[in-house]
């Protein structure tokens, strides 16, 4: 899978050298819709460009300071760098900034081609809404202390139908490789049908999102991120990282994260999470929770799947550490903690599942389905299990494990 994602970035940057050539849309190329292409040269002072067929935009910012609020500004293929392409802000315009042809041949450099000097791609610092719109872009090469390639700041705009490949933060707390959201108002930034590939970062590889004294607010919904890394020893979050923070991730993918500490996909820490209709498999943390890290606070998981997610000391699949956790229909499979809790670790709070499963989990040590501290439990109402190595609850003699771990409704075996 490594080779062949490598092998369609390489693809990326040949379809970008032949995408001159690409028409605009027909119904697209009217007078009146403002245009930035590549190609164009600069524009004299006072000259108002955006025409496609005379004085199109040679930058990203000249074309967004053209249109007219509640507009589209539509970006021809080509590959944008340099002054006017990073940096980039909406200035609090209600605008969508559009590719014509998509985001396999609209590129956005976050790093300057002559000097190699990296910086962010796109800023939402004035209070954009949902209205402001950045739509098929292939972003790359950002790197700042927080949001490698985008900062969303007391905003919430819509970022969709795009591709985030090897933004980094790596600096300060690091948080956010591709996209840092802080204090954004309810119901937050809506990132949606967006690939996010080999972003790095210490806490949030791909997505950061979180607030101050006021929860802050986001929803990612279709998306897919594959081999996110927070490699620090305190890396958290592979793909996805949330702080005093509510938030959704429905109908998407979340696989080959890997983190230097919890939570290889996704980590919260006082917030408030929905996960539905989602995939994570195959995710890696150094130390706790392959899949979800859970540290006092609540999440919600209905009708995805927790499977092939490893944990080098506890928790293969989640860990629950004086949080709340609900599964429903969700299935918890063979997922892996060498020390304990194949499935799930329970450290303190709650944990309830209903329906799903959870089955053929392992265990080096301690409970390869179900790993509970005492004075816990988690209930599974409904669930199917199979070729798990137990509950383990210490200090409990031997069959007391089911007084910790109460099973409904299911034939099983302890």
């Amino acid at each position: 899978p490594y080779c062949a994602r490598r092998a369609r970035c390489a693809a990326l940057h040949l379809s970008l050298r032949c995408s001159l050539t690409l028409p605009t849309p027909p119904a697209l190329a009217r007078a009146g819709n403002t245009f930035v292409s590549w190609l164009s040269a600069p524009v004299p002072a006072g000259t108002v460009c955006g025409d496609l067929a005379t004085t199109p935009c040679p930058t990203l910012a000249e074309g967004l300071a053209a249109a007219a609020p509640g507009s589209t500004v539509y970006v021809t293929p080509g590959r944008f760098a340099g002054a006017g392409n990073v940096e980039v802000s909406f200035g609090g315009k209600a605008v969508t900034l559009q590719s014509t042809n998509g985001r396999e041949l609209t590129l956005v450099n976050a790093t300057d081609p002559v000097t190699g000097l990296k910086t962010r791609a796109f800023n939402f610092t004035s209070g954009e809404g949902r209205d402001s719109v950045l739509a098929g872009f292939s972003v790359t090469g950002g790197d700042a202390e927080n949001g490698g390639c985008v900062i969303i700041e007391r905003s919430a705009p819509t970022i969709r139908d795009s591709l985030f490949l090897g933004c980094n933060t790596t600096a300060g707390s690091a948080r956010g490789g591709a996209i840092y959201a802080w204090n954004t108002p309810a119901p937050g930034p809506l990132i949606a049908n967006s690939s996010f590939t080999f972003n790095w970062g210490v806490e949030g590889g791909a997505i950061f999102v979180g607030g101050e004294t006021v929860p802050a607010a986001m929803e990612v919904a279709g998306c897919d991120f594959q081999w996110n890394i927070c490699a620090s020893p305190v890396g958290r979050g592979g793909a996805f990282a949330a702080d005093t923070a509510n938030f959704t991730i429905a109908d998407s993918i979340i696989e080959n994260s890997i983190v230097g500490f919890g939570g290889g996909a996704v980590n919260l820490e006082r917030a408030t999470g929905r996960v539905e209709r989602s995939t994570l498999r195959n995710n890696t943390a150094a130390s706790f929770a392959g899949a979800v890290q859970i540290f006092a606070a609540s999440l919600t998981a209905v009708d995805s799947n927790f499977t092939g997610n490893r944990g080098f000391i506890f928790a293969g699949g989640v860990i629950v550490t004086s949080a709340d956790y609900e599964a429903v229909n969700t299935r918890h499979d063979d997922n892996w903690g060498r020390v304990g809790g194949g499935g799930i670790k329970v450290v303190g709070g709650s944990c309830r599942l209903r329906g799903g499963s959870v089955s053929f989990n392992r265990a080096d040590g301690y409970g390869g389905a179900f790993d509970v501290a005492t004075g816990y439990g988690c209930c599974c109402e409904n669930c199917a299990r199979a070729g798990d190595w137990g509950c383990y609850v210490p200090g409990l003699a031997a069959g007391g494990a089911a007084n910790a771990c109460i099973f409904k409704n299911k034939d099983l075996t302890i």
